[in-house]
């Protein structure tokens, strides 16, 4: 079965992967906001990937940009692991790196810090889940989605609140002002508009 855990969704087993397609259609949201965070997973693959019973372990990783399977021998160095994800990111629109606080685990990102954005990774062989929703998750999976968070309208210094520094962003940037943040109603000037935009969101 699939279990909901705030914005992320897990698969307990292989054999469920279907209920998790159904699971991102249903949920993928829309829209476009600055300060918003992308989706992330943690593989988890010491400095060196070991299979148990020394066989390969392939995986499915798929983002806004498409999917692309990876399978790796028993003894992959983690550095080529991630190589080889980075390698198509384009294809897929998911990144990874080696985390810089727990080294033994594998970022997953999505490229895209939009809201539609998702990170989805499914473990299609090997007998030990590897996945991770985050460091304090204890639990590992088969397969994990974690969606892009929206960030909140009219916080331009991305500090959780609208506020005094957002007015002044948005004074500085009064006039002409194309594909800026402080043009909040994306009409190629900081205007009232902007400002009045911005005081409706307040707090």
């Amino acid at each position: 079965m699939i279990e909901a855990i705030d914005r992320v969704t897990r698969l307990q087993r292989p054999s469920d992967l279907h209920l998790l397609h159904a699971s991102l259609n249903a949920g993928i949201k829309t829209g476009e906001t600055t300060c918003a965070e992308a989706g992330m997973l943690l593989l988890s693959t010491n400095h060196t990937l070991y299979n148990q019973e020394n066989g390969a372990m392939t995986f499915l990783l798929e983002g806004v940009e498409g999917a692309q399977q990876f399978t790796f021998a028993s003894g992959t160095a983690q550095s080529n692991m991630v190589l080889a994800f980075n390698g198509f990111k384009n294809t897929t629109g998911v990144e990874a790196r080696v985390s810089s606080i727990d080294t033994t685990k594998i970022e997953v990102r999505s490229v895209s810090r939009t809201a539609d954005a998702f990170v989805r990774v499914t473990q299609l062989a090997g007998t030990s889940p590897r996945l991770y929703t985050s460091f304090e998750d204890e639990t590992p999976s088969f397969g994990e989605i974690d969606f892009g968070l929206n960030g909140l309208p009219g916080d331009l210094d991305c500090d959780g609140v609208v506020g005094v520094f957002d007015l002044l962003e948005v004074l500085q940037a009064w006039g002409p002002c194309a594909a800026c943040d402080q043009d909040l109603d994306a009409s190629g000037d900081v205007n009232v508009i902007d400002l009045l935009l911005l005081l409706g969101w307040w707090g």
